[in-house]
């Protein structure tokens, strides 16, 4: 007699066992899912909060005399991708530490401080510059607690459910980058559709996006496949911190095309390249569902 999923689960959840279906709950793990992917969304969001205050700051500040200077802009753009990849590097040992919960409830604690900051500090022409440092740093948050929430989702569900629950949370996720980078703009007071050249950019941004999400979203599914449950947050920091040391590569490779050649279009073109070079790679890469077990 096949026993009832769920029967063997204690309350606690201290046998809990994605592999056994009398000690899972399939229930639980996805409404976990679900939690956990929409504090994602505004991780993301609190993330990209700078990068898309940032460019009209001086604007919003138009009305004092302590304009920022090109330089201290590109830092303020600069310090939310650097302190997400370290910060990733801290979120990675939480889940099992702290449980999925209390790492929900601190990361989402935690992203109060970047959005009510700046809220408060963009429109005052007082503010010191190591505040909006600070403030900046803090929105790294959003992309560092990324590898904790990846990690904690993987031990809720079985390894042939795992990289579809994953793809969902990271695909779903990523929508905070979406509606930050798209709705701040007209919330802080300029039309995000200008000029043909900008329209031009923003599809050209849309295209990118379609073709690099799935790949995104398919490349933590395969990993997911491709490593025990136990090992989980050890390899997503990993993979996260990885994406984040190298992310400097695409746009070093378009700034050395576009200055000699001097077309922007080709250029941006460079990114074909990566796509090219991860397409061989992955040909020569074994897929874990084919493996058979010793």
């Amino acid at each position: 007699m096949t026993s009832a999923a769920g029967s063997a689960l204690k309350p606690d959840l201290s046998n809990w066992n994605p592999e056994d279906e009398t000690t899972w709950d399939s229930k639980l793990a996805w409404r976990t899912l679900w939690v956990t992917t929409y504090t994602m969304i505004l991780a993301f969001a609190a993330w990209f909060l700078v990068s898309a205050i940032a460019p009209r700051l001086n604007d919003i500040r138009a009305e004092g005399v302590d304009l920022l200077t090109k330089e201290q802009l590109y830092w303020l753009v600069a310090v939310p991708g650097l302190a997400g990849g370290v910060l990733r590097l801290v979120f990675m040992f939480l889940p099992p530490i702290m449980g999925s919960r209390l790492l929900v409830s601190f990361s989402g604690a935690l992203l109060v401080l970047p959005l009510f900051g700046w809220a408060l500090a963009a429109r005052d022409t007082t503010t010191p510059f190591w505040v909006l440092m600070s403030l900046a740093f803090a929105a790294g948050v959003g992309g560092g607690s990324f590898s904790g929430l990846m990690a904690s989702t993987s031990y809720y569900f079985p390894k042939r459910l795992a990289g579809t629950a994953l793809g969902l949370q990271a695909g779903i996720g990523n929508l905070g980058i979406g509606v930050m980078q798209l709705l701040l703009p007209w919330v802080v007071g300029f039309g995000l559709f200008g000029t043909a050249a900008e329209k031009a950019y923003i599809v050209y941004g849309l295209m990118i996006g379609i073709a690099f999400g799935p790949v995104q979203a398919s490349a933590r599914s395969y990993l997911a496949q491709s490593i025990h449950p136990d090992e989980a947050g050890r390899y997503f920091g990993l993979y996260a911190l990885s994406g984040r040391a190298t992310s400097f590569l695409a746009p070093l490779s378009v700034a050395l095309v576009t200055t000699a050649t001097g077309s922007a279009r080709l250029g941006m073109m460079a990114l074909i390249a990566f796509l090219l070079a991860g397409f061989l790679l992955l040909l020569r890469t074994p897929y874990p569902a084919a493996k058979v077990d010793a």
